[in-house]
């Protein structure tokens, strides 16, 4: 994780100012970190931060730098920069409702209403606006005005396992669990 702001001075030539200067900077940058990740609301956190030179390879600032951790968002970073250079800043993870027979005239389907699912991290993650109504909506727009039938959560398009060793299932049903 870069922490702008927290590199260390450099000349305009690329070179590193004084040994004096590296050392009050190395001091700030330390105090910086540990005045963030100190921060009451890191208070259940855990925090694995390892500041190398890559100049030199000398560690600048550890904290729990040995320690070993479960990936969680790191990972995540990857996975939307691979998302990012492979279907463009403009697409978005589609979910589709299929409904298993034809509406009546009078809007009501005789048959299932069929949620697929494909991924979509933004999926409720706006707590401002309820995921369901915007389904709702959607059903609405297509005529569907009420359903004989059930509502079916299609997770196919997954294959097991659904979430990762070591996970927390509680987590599940957090945001930060996509």
């Amino acid at each position: 994780m870069l922490l702008p702001g927290m590199a260390r001075p450099q000349a305009a030539d690329g070179a590193s100012e004084d040994a004096s200067t590296d050392a009050t900077s190395l001091a700030t940058l330390a105090a910086r970190i540990d005045a963030h990740i100190g921060d009451p609301q890191f208070a259940d956190a855990s925090w694995g931060i390892d500041v190398v030179s890559l100049d030199s390879g000398k560690t600048l600032y550890a904290h729990n730098a040995d320690k070993l951790f479960v990936p969680a968002s790191t990972g995540k970073l990857y996975t939307a920069a691979l998302a990012l250079d492979t279907f463009g800043p403009d697409y978005r993870i589609p979910t589709s409702l299929f409904a298993t027979e034809k509406v009546g005239r009078d809007g009501e389907l005789r048959g299932d209403l069929v949620l697929v699912g494909y991924g979509d991290p933004t999926l409720g993650f706006d707590k401002r606006v309820s995921w369901a109504d915007v389904l709702a909506t959607a059903v609405r727009k297509s005529g569907i005005k009420s359903v004989r039938g059930a509502l079916i959560g299609d997770a196919t398009w997954f294959s097991a396992p659904l979430y990762g060793s070591g996970w927390e299932a509680g987590d599940l049903q957090s945001w930060f669990g996509a």
